[in-house]
């Protein structure tokens, strides 16, 4: 059994997982690293190409999951997995140097930890847009919280290009939450963020280790605006899912329904007040637009007793 399994859910991207594989080789792990790529149903020759890389790559598996969604992918990797540590990285990161060490020293001698995670930076392979604002880095899974290694708290969050878990404690928790998380172009998210809460809820803490870190790709595709208002609008469907799940009663979706249409103009009048304004503004007001018509979205899905 070795120490660390680096689990990568995949769809559709077969270019970009030579880097990140790349990155893996390089890693310095004396309990053992396993590797292991989950294929989500891709159609773009990711199981052909990995079979190709396994020559380079002897602790690589490659299994393929035919349920399309990132939960499903990541819960299918947890099931697979031979490690007592297992480490989620998206398939456009690189993993830093001393990646593989500072996850599995985040754990060493705290059994109290049932979550590690890192920094993690942002490539831009097409430069950061000047009209980006700081507020949405997070959005592109930006994290930096210091250079000190500590406890989380509550308050603070890691983000799911960076996670890893004691492999155990994620099966008893039933792992994510398949309702929640990207599915194929779907830009649903919060599956990480339900397990996170699951950790204190059980008990459990949350270690930041600055040693871990990875960078993230960003494409050129995902530096426009018309991305980043999707990915607002989907950032704002997922929030009913949190907050009240799959299991309130249609009146109470109606009724947070009723609250985002009241929401809604609002902001849409905060919006008309800066057309004349700086175009910076301006964006950052469509985008409170956007993310209060996917919480409608959901609102009025589940109200009619079916998921965004």
């Amino acid at each position: 059994m070795t120490g660390l399994t680096a689990i990568i859910c995949s769809y559709n991207r077969r270019a970009s997982l030579a880097g990140l594989l790349a990155s893996l080789r390089r890693q310095v792990c004396p309990e053992g690293l396993e590797i292991l790529l989950v294929d989500n149903n891709s159609a773009d020759g990711t199981r052909e190409a990995a079979a190709r890389w396994q020559t380079a790559l002897p602790n690589l598996r490659v299994v393929f999951e035919p349920q399309q969604g990132l939960s499903h992918a990541r819960n299918r990797g947890l099931r697979e997995a031979h490690s007592p540590l297992i480490a989620y990285l998206d398939d456009d990161a690189l993993a830093g140097p001393s990646w593989a060490r500072g996850i599995v020293a985040g754990f060493k001698d705290r059994p109290e930890v049932a979550c590690v995670g890192g920094p993690v930076e942002l490539l831009w392979q097409a430069g950061r847009p000047t009209w980006l604002p700081d507020r949405y880095s997070s959005l592109y899974t930006e994290l930096e919280l210091g250079p000190a290694a500590r406890f989380l708290d509550e308050r603070e969050y890691l983000v799911g290009a960076n996670l890893a878990f004691r492999r155990n404690w994620l099966l008893e928790q039933g792992g994510f939450a398949a309702f929640l998380g990207r599915r194929g172009d779907c830009l649903l998210s919060g599956e990480e963020a339900a397990v996170l809460r699951r950790v204190f809820e059980t008990g459990q803490r949350i270690f930041y280790s600055p040693r871990a870190r990875v960078q993230h790709r960003v494409s050129k595709q995902r530096a426009r605006r018309t991305w980043l208002l999707r990915r607002l609008f989907w950032d704002g469907a997922t929030q009913p899912l949190l907050d009240s799940g799959l299991d309130r009663s249609p009146e109470h979706y109606l009724s947070q329904g009723l609250v985002d249409l009241r929401r809604l103009a609002r902001f849409g009048l905060e919006l008309v007040r800066t057309l004349p304004g700086p175009a910076a503004r301006r964006f950052e007001a469509l985008g409170r637009v956007q993310q209060r018509l996917g919480r409608l979205y959901s609102h009025l899905a589940l109200s009619l007793g079916r998921g965004p």
